[in-house]
C-alpha cells in the first residue's frame, strides 16, 4: 500500500504526496502537473494537526458524545444477541438441526443488509433518518423475538434483525468520518470505534448473567439498547450533500454561521 497523500502533505513531504497523486491521476487517465503539494503556512510552519482534545471542542462535542453512545450501545445490542445466538435458539426450544439452518440464514441476511445501508444513505432519507429507521427495526425485531412461538417465527425475526443491524453498521461507518474535519477525521473515527470494542468486551459478561436469570430479560435489554441508540441518532446532524471541512477552523466557522441563522429565525 502507498502512504496517504494527506499524511505526507501534513508532515511536509509534499513531493512524495504529489508523486502518489500523480500515480492515481495516471491510473484514472487525468492530468496532474504539480511537482509538490507542499503549502507553507503564513509563519512557515507545518499545517496544524488535529488532537484528541479537539473532539470535545464546542463545535464537535455534541456529535462526539452522541456517536460514542451509539457506537457503544449498538455494539452492546448486537453482540448481546449475536454472541449468544446458539444459546438463545436452544432456550427457545428450537431443535438442533433447525439451529444450524437458523445460523446459516441469520449470517447470510447480513450481506444484503450491508449493501442496503450503503445505498440508502444517498437517498432522500439521508444518513440520520436511515440510521434511526434501521436501529428501530432491529430493536422491534428483538422485542418480537421474545414472543416468537415457533421455529420459523424465530428465524424470520432474527434474520430481519441481522439485516437491520448490518444496515445500521454500514450507515454508522459512513456517517462517523463525515462529522469531523480532515485534520481530525481518523482520530474521531478511531475514538468512536474504540468505544464499541470496549462494549464488545463487556457485554458478553453482562448477557451471560442476564441469560441465567431470564432469556426475556436478556433479549429485552438488547432491544432497549437498539431503541436508545435510535433516539440518540435523531439528534445527530445530517451530512448528506454537505461539504466536508478541511480544518477545525473551517468547521467552527460553519458552526458559527449555523448558530447565527438559527438565531435569525
Amino acid at each position: 500500500m502507498k502512504e496517504s497523500p494527506r499524511f505526507l502533505y501534513v508532515n511536509g513531504r509534499g513531493e512524495e504526496a504529489a508523486s502518489i497523486v500523480r500515480h492515481i491521476a495516471e491510473k484514472n487517465r487525468v492530468s496532474f502537473h504539480f511537482d509538490s503539494l507542499a503549502r507553507p503556512t503564513a509563519d512557515g510552519s507545518k499545517p496544524k494537526k488535529g488532537a484528541v482534545r479537539d473532539l470535545f471542542r464546542r463545535t464537535l462535542r455534541k456529535e462526539t458524545l452522541l456517536l460514542w453512545f451509539i457506537w457503544f450501545f449498538v455494539q452492546c445490542a448486537f453482540t448481546g444477541f449475536n454472541f449468544f445466538f446458539p444459546v438463545i435458539l436452544q432456550e427457545k426450544g428450537i431443535a438442533a438441526t433447525d439451529r444450524y439452518l437458523s445460523g446459516v440464514l441469520y449470517n447470510v441476511s447480513g450481506i444484503p443488509g450491508s449493501l442496503i445501508g450503503a445505498s440508502i444513505v444517498e437517498t432522500k432519507l439521508g444518513r440520520r433518518f436511515s440510521l434511526v429507521i434501521f436501529l428501530t427495526l432491529a430493536g422491534a425485531c428483538l422485542g418480537l423475538f421474545i414472543l416468537a412461538e415457533n421455529t420459523w417465527q424465530a428465524i424470520l425475526l432474527s434474520c430481519i434483525m441481522q439485516l437491520a443491524s448490518q444496515s445500521a453498521w454500514s450507515i454508522i461507518y459512513t456517517y462517523t468520518p463525515e462529522c469531523y474535519p480532515t485534520t481530525l477525521r481518523v482520530t474521531g473515527m478511531g475514538a468512536a470505534s474504540a468505544t464499541s470494542r470496549i462494549a464488545g468486551i463487556a457485554v458478553p459478561l453482562l448477557q451471560s448473567v442476564l441469560l441465567k436469570a431470564s432469556l426475556s430479560a436478556a433479549l429485552a435489554t438488547s432491544a432497549a439498547f437498539f431503541v436508545a441508540t435510535a433516539v440518540a441518532a435523531v439528534f445527530l446532524r445530517e451530512t448528506r450533500g454537505q461539504d466536508l471541512y478541511e480544518t477545525m477552523e473551517e468547521a467552527e466557522a460553519e458552526a458559527e454561521l449555523r448558530r447565527k441563522r438559527k438565531k435569525a429565525k
